[in-house]
């Protein structure tokens, strides 16, 4: 289920970097104020969230975080921000690829450190028994 969540958002991020106006279809409704928000915080926040579903998948199916994961994750942050070039009404703009960036960093950093915390925390549990 967990592999079917990160499949899911990563069609959902390509298809919003990849369209002309991804927020056509939610500019009239509750969800209005989404497209005003800042475009960095939007590649911040959805990098961040797939990186954090992807890291912690590895980190439960190969208990360690290969750094290839890592290293496709930003090559698909950039390669994306390149193709944009491509799309009517997108551009290709390097701080959204910094963004993106800096997004999977924070998301693999939080992971980690939960990780950390709950190995810590499993071989206290274990020590004490």
């Amino acid at each position: 289920m967990h592999a079917c969540g990160c499949v899911a958002m990563l069609t959902f991020i390509s298809w919003s970097l990849l369209s002309p106006d991804p927020f056509a279809i939610v500019r009239h409704n509750q969800l209005s104020w989404i497209s005003r928000l800042d475009d960095l915080i939007l590649h911040l926040s959805a990098f961040s969230v797939l990186s954090i579903s992807v890291c912690s998948l590895c980190l439960r199916w190969v208990r360690t975080l290969p750094v290839t994961v890592v290293s496709a994750l930003g090559i698909y942050a950039v390669v994306t921000e390149l193709l944009q070039c491509l799309v009517a009404g997108r551009t290709c703009d390097p701080a959204d690829a910094m963004a993106n960036a800096f997004g999977i960093l924070c998301g693999m950093f939080v992971t980690v450190q939960v990780w950390w915390l709950c190995q810590a925390s499993e071989k206290a549990s274990q020590q004490n028994a």
